[in-house]
């Protein structure tokens, strides 16, 4: 039989804290949708000019989203054991170590160690994705809707940088 679930003590943040935690919020979302968005397109040409083929096109890509799902549940159960903060950070990390493994690969030839970095990279959208309800959490419950709007449409701004982070990418290659 499953144990009831603690209570965790409810702690009213200052308007300064939630403000700065939702900025940060933001910033980062805005920030790993870019990343995300970009990783996408340079993916798929990655994979096209590593192998020499456009059959392979879509593993890296598949890989990041296999990432994602496989994380979603331990990432959740650590925000419940060890709090937000702390999978969150962990989530970024795996985001930060899949990126600079991916770009190794890339440099390296190995199509095999780009599609290894892209299922770590996508492990990170397993925490980026929970950042919207950690913004609500310390809003008052009629803000809430709204904070999640302002956090899901950091994502959006994110996604409007792609063009630009994808130019500076290739033109860095």
């Amino acid at each position: 039989m499953d144990q009831p679930e603690e209570k965790r003590p409810t702690i009213t943040p200052s308007r300064s804290d939630r403000l700065r935690i939702t900025t940060s919020l933001f910033v980062a979302q805005a920030t790993f949708a870019a990343a995300t968005g970009a990783s996408f397109t340079l993916l798929t040409v990655s994979a096209i000019e590593l192998t020499g083929s456009a059959v392979y096109a879509g593993f890296p890509a598949a890989a990041l989203l296999l990432g994602r799902a496989l994380a979603a549940y331990p990432i959740g159960r650590l925000m419940d054991a060890a709090g937000r903060r702390p999978a969150l950070a962990l989530g970024y990390l795996l985001g930060v170590i899949g990126a600079l493994a991916g770009a190794i690969s890339t440099v390296g030839g190995s199509f095999p160690g780009l599609v290894a970095a892209s299922l770590v990279f996508g492990m990170s959208r397993a925490s980026s994705d929970q950042a919207r309800f950690v913004a609500t959490e310390v809003h008052p419950v009629e803000r809430r809707g709204f904070i999640i709007g302002v956090i899901v449409f950091a994502g959006t701004a994110g996604a409007i940088a792609v063009p630009g982070v994808v130019a500076m990418s290739t033109s860095m290659a």
